[in-house]
C-alpha cells in the first residue's frame, strides 16, 4: 500500500492567469508590428472588418500599453464572435460571446468568463465596451442604455464616441477616466 507521500495529487488544468491573457496580447501587439498588414478575407452577412487600436495612457503605477490587430467582428451583442488577425492574416484571439459566458480562445487555450467586460479586462487589463461596438460602428448610441448628443458624435457609458469620420470608415471612442483609454476602429470598405 503506497504511502500517503507517494500519492501526488493529479494536476488540474487552469483558466490562463492575467500575466498570460496579457502575454497574449503583447503577441498580438509583436505580430501586428512584424510585417506589413494583410487583411483578413471578407464574410457575408452583418460582419465588419478591419483594423483596431488601443492604446492605454500611463498611470503612476502602469506603462503605456499599445494593442493594434485586424478584425472581424460578427453577431450582436448578445452572441458572436471578435476575431483578432496578426499582420499575416492568422487569428491569434477569438473571443466568443453569447448569455452569461464569455470564452477567449488563442494559441495558449481558452478561457471563460461571465461576460465580455470580464474577458477584456483580463486579457487587455482594461473593459472595452465590444457589445456597443455594434451600434456605435453605425455611428449611433448603444440602445437602451443612456447618452449624451456631441458635437462630433455623442458620449456614453464613461466613453465619448467620435464617429465624424464615419463616412470615411472610422470612428475613435474615448474613455478620460485613469487611466485613459483611446479605441480606434477603421473598417475595411466592401470590395
Amino acid at each position: 500500500m503506497p504511502t500517503a507521500a507517494a500519492i501526488a495529487p493529479v494536476p488540474k488544468r487552469v483558466a490562463p492567469g492575467p500575466w498570460q491573457l496579457r502575454r497574449l496580447a503583447a503577441v498580438v501587439v509583436a505580430c501586428a508590428l512584424g510585417g506589413c498588414a494583410v487583411q483578413p478575407p471578407r464574410s457575408a452577412g452583418d460582419t465588419v472588418v478591419g483594423r483596431l487600436s488601443v492604446l492605454v495612457a500611463a498611470t503612476d503605477t502602469e506603462p503605456a500599453r499599445a494593442f493594434s490587430a485586424g478584425f472581424e467582428l460578427r453577431g450582436d451583442p448578445d452572441a458572436g464572435r471578435l476575431d483578432l488577425f496578426a499582420p499575416t492574416g492568422t487569428v491569434v484571439a477569438r473571443a466568443i460571446w453569447q448569455p452569461g459566458l464569455a470564452q477567449l480562445e488563442a494559441g495558449q487555450g481558452s478561457a471563460r468568463f461571465a461576460d465580455l467586460g470580464e474577458l477584456t479586462l483580463r486579457a487587455l487589463g482594461e473593459r472595452l465596451p465590444v457589445e456597443a461596438l455594434f451600434d456605435w460602428l453605425q455611428g449611433r448610441p448603444w440602445p437602451g442604455v443612456p447618452h449624451t448628443p456631441r458635437p462630433q458624435g455623442f458620449a456614453q457609458e464613461g466613453w465619448d464616441v467620435d464617429v465624424s469620420a464615419l463616412t470615411r470608415g472610422s470612428i475613435v471612442a474615448r474613455r478620460d477616466s485613469r487611466p485613459a483609454v483611446t479605441l480606434r476602429l477603421r473598417m475595411t470598405p466592401d470590395p
